[in-house]
């Protein structure tokens, strides 16, 4: 009933190198692997494809304490009910260096990476994802719980969501963090085109995102928030999205806010050029006293906001 091809649970560890996990299948959690009690899967250059799991975890489901690390990995074309690629819940974290994610896919939400919290923790770093679907949230990645996810660098592209999220949907007080390099672009859902936001913030710490080519049947097109957006000596580019409320950026409730701060040697700023809406707010649509401000005065800064 769990773990298609590997079962580990009890402090196990499984360390794979040149291997390749496919064409498994299970009926209930961890198409590939199961992970529980405290177990861990290290793999380098690995590949996991083809894999089906009818509950969580196309690919690699963990819980209760354990770990997923992988290095210089693929995972593609796998399926699952909730986190068609990979699954973690129940204190469970994921390290991902270089890891390339291709066609996975969820029936309902995570089509790429799924944590349901509470208190799970997903780093990733140089992240590829492309055409990752989710029947209703995260088409890519779906926060819950406490779930925190640290990103330092990512290209997502292609990935849709039917209601929320088309790259993230992030939903009770999960929290995320983005440094460095991020590119999220042709991403599409309902609501929230790459970006859905409804837990307690999402950061851009010394880098930048980009949301491109974007689109949302309804609210953000690049971005739909209901919390904290908060950019600290970053920037946010939102190019090319569209929605039928607020194509750039939607702020949707008096729990919304975009914050831009820095100091005299980084810039804080929010570009948003070309974006478009059917109905208002063809760059920005801000709902409900939702709002925007600086910590410092843009001047000194040297960022602040660009609309064209």
């Amino acid at each position: 009933f769990f773990g298609g091809g590997v079962f580990a649970t009890s402090s196990c560890t499984l360390e794979l190198t040149d291997a390749e996990v496919a064409r498994c299948w299970t009926g209930g959690d961890g198409g590939g692997v199961f992970l529980d009690l405290r177990s861990v899967l290290r793999g380098e250059n690995i590949s996991i494809t083809e894999n089906r799991a009818f509950r969580n975890g196309g690919a690699v489901f963990a819980k209760q304490s354990s770990m997923v690390e992988l290095t210089r990995a693929e995972v593609a074309r796998c399926s699952a009910e909730s986190g068609g690629g990979l699954g973690v819940e129940d204190q469970s974290r994921i390290l991902a260096w270089e890891v390339s994610f291709a066609m996975n896919v969820a029936e309902v939400d995570g089509g790429t990476l799924h944590s349901l919290g509470p208190a799970d923790e997903i780093t990733v770093t140089a992240l590829s994802v492309r055409e990752g679907f989710a029947g209703r949230d995260g088409g890519c990645i779906f926060l819950a719980g406490t779930s925190a996810l640290r990103v330092h660098g990512a290209s997502v592209t292609a990935c849709e969501a039917t209601a929320r999220g088309g790259a993230l949907a992030m939903l009770g007080r999960s929290t995320a963090v983005f440094e460095g390099s991020v590119m999220l672009a042709q991403n599409s859902a309902r609501e929230g085109g790459s970006i859905f936001s409804q837990g307690s913030g999402l950061h851009v710490v010394s880098g930048e995102l980009q949301v491109r080519n974007s689109t949302a049947a309804w609210r953000g097109g690049g971005i739909a928030s209901w919390a904290l957006l908060d950019v600290s000596n970053g920037s946010v580019v939102l190019h090319s999205n569209r929605a039928t409320i607020g194509g750039g950026l939607c702020g949707i409730s008096h729990e919304s806010a975009l914050l831009l701060s820095g100091d005299a040697y980084h810039a804080s700023y929010l570009v948003v050029e070309e974006c478009s809406a059917l109905d208002y707010g063809g760059g920005i649509a801000l709902l409900d006293l939702a709002s925007i401000s600086f910590e410092t005065d843009p001047k000194d800064v040297c960022g602040g906001i660009c609309l064209s």
